[in-house]
């Protein structure tokens, strides 16, 4: 298991631990790896909220949200730039952009989001990320409609 800060925190694409750098992965490796990282970094009651879309309770409710996103969306990889990660007294605070990518390789939506992750006794048992859901929303459709437009000029 991992000992440093660094490594326990960012669980998912945070920029700081090998399965976070490795974001971009395909989605069922990635999913494979996902589901390790939440079972080993997450407590049985840690809250994920990721405002204000969904929260999840442990890490089994977090790997089918996982699922489930993927399946829905048709999302394959998310590419995450860390801008910026800081920590102190077992909180660690993050600003991002996560850029959501289907299995053809199009950008599905790209958001910025801040996040604070909470940890105890090694574990991660809150996170918390703010993004804007009206912007990502609006993204999504915006991407849509290019490949659309894209589709037709062919």
């Amino acid at each position: 298991m991992a000992r440093g800060i660094k490594d326990k925190v960012a669980i998912l694409g945070m920029g700081c631990s090998k399965f976070g750098e490795r974001w971009d992965a395909g989605a069922e490796e990635l999913m494979l790896e996902a589901c390790a990282a939440f079972e080993e970094t997450f407590s049985e009651d840690c809250l994920w909220d990721q405002k204000p879309m969904t929260v999840t309770t442990g890490p089994a409710e977090a790997v089918r949200f996982m699922r489930r996103t993927r399946k829905l969306m048709g999302l394959d990889r998310i590419e995450v730039e860390l801008l910026s990660i800081v920590a102190a007294n077992g909180v660690v605070h993050t600003q991002r952009v996560d850029s959501l990518y289907a299995r053809s390789g199009a950008l599905l939506a790209r958001a910025p989001v801040a996040g604070v992750l909470h940890l105890r006794d090694g574990k991660i048992v809150q996170w918390k990320e703010y993004f804007d859901a009206g912007s990502f929303v609006a993204d999504s459709v915006r991407q849509g409609l290019r490949r659309i437009a894209g589709g037709l000029r062919r």
